[in-house]
């Protein structure tokens, strides 16, 4: 995988594509009858079958009706073009309506022959997994521009193409219906128009049909010259043939008009047709046409012509409103995509060069918070803070513990070297010097090696490579071997013991080893803390489930900000003595890695109280 951001927007858009391909190919090559087991199908014959018979029976009614409304008389209905005329467009639409289905599955086995051709043509493709090729790989890394370009940008520049595509798509769907808004109520205006003639016409009587039509036709003339609207529209009669009989402007409209409308209201069902179009002068108009229902002569249409001038001015207003509209979401748009920038990226700019400071070993350094809860930059902000204190606290200890070390190490060193030195200038091994110097020697070198041992069980145990070889054991009996091993220090450093070994054995499961360094180590930190005269107690009893052992002493006490942490590695507290700083650290890993428990209590000045736990091993 390329750390290329385009390379790897490609090669997961090429994982999706071999994904899918099998599925898509599946769907492509499948055929109606067999998709989803047919039931689909089974479905869409049924409701085809229903609407085919429904088809049928209202083909027939509008089919008679269109027929004798768009016939003048009955006479026109006994021409032979015209009866041929509308008995293939019956013959064409019953083959619509009755062969629907047969006709689309036939297209659809059509384009899914020339689909599996092409398929096969290609081979092995559809089987292949699509792979970048590593030239283009090559090439794309050569070109550092597209690297160099931030992923934020990419995305805010895709954020900005698909809303100028979704305004675009709003502005043209706006149009259109504004357009299609006024065109109708041109039309419906003209319309409503023919209502009122027509129901005119109705009050136009006469003793014969013949005397009526002609009564009609000469109303329908006298409509055409004392026309009020003269300066609106142009109105028209026409013909059978679609030729000017009248016109309100006294002329015969010679290049103001179209057959287009005129052929609309003979197909329409209710006699009514449009069209809009440029005249000769460029002037664009709209045509409305409606056959008159009743026999008036020659007259067999009506038409009504008027400039759309109005109109488009409207519409260009309407456009420029639209285009500002556009416009202004556009800038919204783009200052939401740089208040974005400003308000996330450029945070997280400064939070990743503050981390990496951070992993430069800049510890002091520090983000500005806000405090606002809500704001999850902030919130990263603050944790970044925490971090680096954190970094920082533990930087701190693990330089203190180093001093301290080196001044562990070099304290008996000194001591060695100082005894070793003296030693070579003594010759007698019976001085009591000679024999003092080589106990000391014993006593520092055992001294340095218990720490080295120290340091090396608290790395292993960190590490996970401590091994803990567990049995099960008396407690009372490992109890009382680390009180003997450390009595004889306490007598030394003038301290009273109290110990009542309990009688009874108490069985654990644990590493004696390990049990008997965490007896020491406690013992030990109670021997460095108290004063002399000061006692030391240690008491041992059994609870249901567990074991417990109270190590009490009278030292000196942990002040109460240390206390918490004091199990923490490298830790040492205001009133520590010597020591490395991890020894109370190991006891709490090693009672953990012993499922027990460590619990330390404490009064500064009148001393510290530990309670240890361990669970009862029971077979």
């Amino acid at each position: 995988m390329s750390d290329n951001w385009v390379v790897s927007t490609l090669e997961n858009a090429l994982s999706n594509w071999n994904d899918h391909l099998a599925e898509i190919w599946s769907l492509v090559s499948q055929t109606p009858e067999s998709f989803r087991g047919g039931e689909i199908w089974t479905v869409i014959v049924s409701i085809h079958n229903a609407l085919v018979g429904f088809g049928y029976g209202l083909l027939v009614l509008f089919f008679a009706m269109g027929v004798f409304r768009s016939a003048a008389s009955f006479r026109e209905l006994q021409r032979p073009e015209f009866a041929l005329r509308h008995f293939i467009r019956f013959l064409l639409a019953k083959v619509t309506v009755g062969s629907s289905l047969e006709l689309i599955n036939g297209i659809y086995k059509i384009c899914g022959g020339v689909v599996s051709t092409v398929m096969g043509g290609i081979g092995s493709a559809i089987s292949t997994t699509a792979t970048l090729p590593d030239k283009i790989v090559e090439a794309i890394e050569d070109v550092s521009f597209l690297e160099s370009i931030p992923l934020w940008l990419v995305s805010l520049l895709g954020s900005l193409l698909i809303t100028v595509l979704l305004v675009l798509l709003v502005e043209v769907m706006f149009l259109y219906s504004a357009t299609r808004s006024y065109y109708n109520g041109v039309q419906q205006t003209m319309y409503r128009r023919f209502s009122s003639i027509t129901g005119q016409l109705k009050m136009y009587t006469g003793e014969t049909s013949q005397k009526t039509a002609a009564s009609r036709s000469v109303a329908l003339r006298r409509m055409v010259e004392q026309f009020s609207d003269k300066d609106k529209y142009e109105f028209m009669l026409l013909d059978s043939y679609g030729g000017v009989i009248a016109s309100s402007s006294g002329t015969d409209a010679e290049g103001i008009v179209t057959h287009t409308d005129f052929e609309q209201a003979q197909d329409a069902v209710d006699g009514q047709g449009i069209a809009i179009y440029r005249t000769q002068s460029g002037e664009m108009v709209m045509a409305a046409c409606c056959l008159v229902p009743y026999a008036a002569e020659d007259v067999a249409a009506m038409r009504l012509v008027t400039s759309l001038t109005l109109v488009e001015e409207q519409l260009k207003r309407t456009v420029v409103v639209a285009l500002i509209m556009g416009a202004a979401v556009l800038a919204f748009t783009i200052m939401s995509g740089l208040y974005f920038v400003r308000s996330i990226v450029v945070p997280l700019g400064q939070v990743e060069r503050t981390a990496a400071g951070i992993a430069l070993g800049e510890l002091d350094v520090r983000l500005p918070v806000t405090g606002d809860e809500r704001d999850e930059v902030d919130r990263l902000r603050g944790t970044i803070n925490r971090m680096a204190e954190g970094l920082e606290e533990t930087e701190k200890m693990k330089n203190e513990f180093i001093s301290s070390v080196s001044h562990e190490l070099r304290t008996p060193l000194t001591s060695i070297r100082g005894w070793v030195e003296t030693l070579r200038t003594l010759d007698d091994p019976s001085d009591e010097n000679y024999r003092k110097g080589l106990e000391i020697i014993n006593n520092e070198t055992a001294r340095l090696y218990n720490m080295v041992e120290e340091l090396l069980d608290f790395s292993r145990l960190q590490n996970g490579r401590l091994k803990m070889t567990c049995r099960p054991l008396d407690l009372v009996a490992e109890l009382t071997d680390a009180v003997l091993f450390c009595e004889a220090r306490i007598q030394r450093e003038g301290l009273v013991l109290v110990y009542n070994e309990p009688e009874e054995m108490i069985p654990v499961y644990a590493d004696p080893d390990r049990l008997r360094q965490v007896f020491i180590n406690i013992l030990d930190n109670a021997i460095k803390y108290s004063a002399p005269g000061g006692r030391i107690t240690v008491k041992l009893w059994a609870g249901e489930y567990k074991a417990f052992i109270e190590l009490i002493d009278q030292g000196r006490g942990i002040p109460p900000e240390d206390l918490e942490n004091v199990k923490t590695k490298f830790y040492k507290g205001s009133n520590s003595v010597r020591g490395s700083g991890i020894g109370l650290a190991l006891v709490d890993s090693i009672m953990t890695a012993l499922d027990g428990t460590m619990d330390i209590k404490s009064t500064l000045g009148r001393g510290t109280v530990v309670t240890l736990g361990l669970p009862l091993y029971k077979k």
